[in-house]
């Protein structure tokens, strides 16, 4: 049984979802959403009893703890008072009961490297915490050493030797911010990563469809299924924490 994203469109493309040392990859404009789109995937595996670490780069881990909670109670995130601790270890005590377990490590927003975050995973299974799911948000954070290439595949090698499914984001081309839709050459680092991982979907906004809480999915390759899918129209809610 995989990992499924709790966001229907995609789960019935993926089928059972990505499988332990499966990767999949988003791709969005700047403030799209990545974080709340990766956060609601954390959070469905997170509610279906698995082990989840959620590695950030420029987000406080109080910000990603009032997304799950708007995950857990469907209510707006701005309703939730900022860093209400108490709330989200109440409700993470009790989705903890099903055997799941939510880490949220926050790293450096620059020069991090994949062996950092290799190291970091190894000291957390030493430690008994092994999770069934990493969540890296995301990839352009990640010190490249001058091949994106190499550091993306090193990623995808860490968790096919550790059988943990993992998910990024991508940030496309600035020249795709209001684009209707993105596909593999709007991958601001290159349409050659299409080489690696299992799943890769693009969410493209329109000026129109950012007022409407609106965008568009293109699965632009899918190990599980015919790639070339694309969703018009699709309900994005970030402040509810909602995507179709």
């Amino acid at each position: 049984m995989g990992v499924k994203t709790g966001i229907k469109i995609i789960d019935d493309v993926m089928g059972d979802g990505l499988n332990e040392g499966g990767l999949g990859v988003v791709v969005t404009p700047f403030s799209v959403g990545k974080t709340s789109f990766l956060t609601k995937i954390a959070n469905t595996a997170f509610s279906n009893g698995n082990k989840v670490l959620q590695i950030v780069f420029e987000d406080n881990p109080k910000t990603i703890q009032r997304k799950h909670i708007s995950c857990f109670l469907g209510v707006s995130i701005n309703d939730i008072k900022a860093g209400n601790m108490e709330q989200f270890s109440n409700i993470h005590n009790l989705t903890s009961e099903k055997g799941g377990e939510l880490k949220i490590k926050k790293m450096r927003s620059f020069g991090v490297t994949i062996d950092e975050v290799k190291g970091y995973v190894l000291g957390c299974i030493d430690s008994g915490f092994k999770p069934d799911l990493i969540i890296l948000d995301y990839f352009d954070c990640i010190y490249t050493e001058n091949s994106d290439y190499k550091a993306m595949r090193s990623f995808e090698i860490l968790l096919s030797d550790l059988n943990i499914a993992g998910w990024t984001g991508l940030q496309s081309r600035r020249q795709s911010i209001g684009s209707d839709i993105l596909d593999g050459s709007d991958i601001q680092k290159g349409v050659n990563l299409l080489n690696i991982g299992q799943f890769w979907v693009t969410i493209a906004k329109t000026m129109d469809q950012k007022e409407n809480g609106k965008a568009t999915y293109n699965i632009i390759k899918s190990k599980f299924s015919a790639d070339g899918v694309v969703f018009y129209n699709i309900p994005f809610n970030n402040d509810l924490m909602k995507f179709e």
